[in-house]
């Protein structure tokens, strides 16, 4: 058997095997101050989108399509509550900034991290929202990853960091 998205599928060359494959998510958030001294941080998990479901099945298909492969983060004002249908940020503010993706191989983890740095965005903001996008345009829908935390404000002097973990488990 296979269980795919919570459904079982018998599977004649899976060997009889039960695999579960999940992917999960956390993203720290750190807040630091014009002098690069750490003002908050926190860590939450986050909700594996739909759009990056099927993009997994297009890379083990081979067929990825045209707008897969980037690492665009992008932060928001909504405490709108994640979900896995979710396509865009709520209240998407600033500019997105390009995300440095980290793997070792054979591990079932991977990284991304992004710093928002002084003056992006423009204005101060209550942030509570955080993204994960494949373009760098924004208000697209084309997010891998959303997720929502406590309010963090960010004044136009300030830096934030975000940390993206993902690990793979198979039970």
């Amino acid at each position: 058997m296979v269980r795919l998205f919570g459904r079982q599928k018998r599977s004649r060359d899976s060997g009889g095997f039960d695999e579960k494959t999940r992917m999960m998510g956390q993203l720290t958030v750190r807040l630091f101050d014009e002098r690069g001294r750490l003002k908050h941080e926190q860590t939450v998990r986050n909700s594996v989108t739909q759009f990056q479901r099927d993009h997994t099945f297009y890379l083990i298909a081979s067929q990825v399509p045209a707008q897969a492969g980037g690492c665009w983060f992008a932060v928001g004002t909504s405490n709108t509550a994640a979900a896995t249908t979710d396509t865009a940020l709520y209240g998407e503010v600033g500019s997105r900034i390009a995300g440095t993706f980290s793997h070792q191989a054979g591990l079932a983890t991977y990284g991304m991290l992004a710093t928002f740095p002084a003056n992006n965005p423009a204005t101060a903001y209550t942030l509570y929202e955080a993204g994960i996008f494949a373009t760098s345009t924004s208000n697209t829908a084309t997010a891998y990853y959303r997720a929502t935390y406590a309010a963090v404000t960010k004044a136009t002097s300030d830096s934030l960091q975000l940390i993206w973990t993902i690990t793979e488990t198979i039970s």
